[in-house]
């Protein structure tokens, strides 16, 4: 059984939660509240979402935080990995890592 992750709640729909049209085949996909569900392959249909705004994106998930670590040692150009970096987040240029 193939089963595959799909993350971002709003990609996806339940067309008809009926047993009705079951293929047999499940798969996981994360629920708006965060929890790994298992729904019917043919229950799920793709849906059209707009990109979140930079307001929306930067408000996250209540009682949840989330860390992204890049080793730098595997980096063909570090300086230029940390500038991005300083960049995407309004860093300063001599705030080379932001405290959690």
């Amino acid at each position: 059984m193939k089963t595959s992750l799909l993350a971002g709640a709003g990609a996806l729909t339940c067309s008809s939660c009926s047993d009705a049209n079951d293929s047999g085949e499940k798969v996981k996909v994360l629920s708006t509240d965060g929890t790994l569900v298992e729904v019917d392959k043919s229950a799920i249909h793709q849906v059209s979402q707009q990109p979140a705004s930079p307001v929306e994106a930067r408000q996250g998930i209540p009682g949840k935080k989330f860390v992204m670590v890049i080793d730098l040692g595997k980096c063909r150009n570090a300086r230029k990995c940390v500038s991005l970096c300083q960049e995407m987040h309004d860093l300063p240029p001599e705030d080379e890592w932001i405290k959690v």
